[in-house]
């Protein structure tokens, strides 16, 4: 059985969501969840999780516009 993984892109408004699994490495892409000022409501992280069970978590580090890492 191949395990799945819930991958997050980190943004001010919104946060980008995906699901990967090991069997094709491949992944897919989910609702994004709104976020504010960076910070989401955790109840529907929470909701994904319970939802997916995945193994683990894959987080983008946030990049500014140049390519330096952002403080977020």
């Amino acid at each position: 059985m191949a395990d799945l993984w819930l991958g997050f892109d980190w943004g001010l408004g919104w946060i980008g969501v995906a699901s990967g699994q090991t069997a094709t490495f491949t992944a897919s892409k989910l609702k994004p969840i709104r976020a504010r000022d960076g910070i989401p409501n955790w109840q529907d992280i929470e909701a994904l999780v319970n939802e997916w069970q995945p193994k683990g978590f894959v987080v983008g580090i946030p990049y500014n516009m140049d390519g330096s890492e952002s403080q977020m």
